[in-house]
């Protein structure tokens, strides 16, 4: 069963789409068996396999990594628009954190992904809760905001402090 696994494991990391659908119609490879600690639809988000991934998907890959993230996480990470909707699609939740307490937002502000964070916020990714110190380097200050900042990624950060002042309510007698 290891070997048949590591087939499919395998043929996800390459993007190789007709081998995975062959592998899966045999019907004796579980679409969920770790690899090295990994799924194939883990493997092939990592790999930048978006057609793959979307095919995993759509075959009833889980959607949940056994390191505490998920397949948001990962195609957060990894840039994959396609992947993020679809998992969002499934039911996965632009808000959750991992077990590490990241949010997807945080994966995509990490790899300086101005077109991820954008989807993830119009998906209703939340940062105002994230608080702004830019010169910390403490563990808690790993948010988008510090992301985007020490990497001099102004229009990111920009991006983040724009939805959060959209967020904030205004009364008349803030408005001077």
């Amino acid at each position: 069963m290891e070997q048949k696994g590591s087939e499919l494991f395998q043929a996800a990391c390459a993007g190789k789409d007709e081998d995975v659908q062959a592998l899966l119609e045999r019907g004796d490879i579980d679409i969920n068996h770790l690899y090295n600690g990994m799924t194939a639809l883990e493997g092939s988000i990592l790999n930048l396999q978006n057609s793959t991934a979307l095919l995993l998907i759509k075959e009833g890959a889980s959607l949940e990594f056994k390191d505490g993230t998920n397949a948001l996480h990962g195609a957060s990470r990894c840039g994959l628009l396609e992947v993020a909707e679809a998992v969002i699609n499934k039911g996965l939740n632009v808000k959750k954190r991992s077990r590490g307490n990241a949010h997807p937002i945080q994966c995509a502000a990490q790899s300086q992904d101005l077109d991820m964070i954008t989807f993830l916020l119009d998906k209703g990714a939340k940062i105002p809760k994230f608080w702004v110190n830019p010169l910390s380097e403490d563990e808690d200050a790993q948010n988008p905001f510090t992301n985007a900042w020490g990497e001099q990624r102004y229009d990111i950060f920009l991006t983040l402090l724009d939805t959060c002042l959209k967020e904030i309510p205004v009364t008349n007698s803030q408005i001077v």
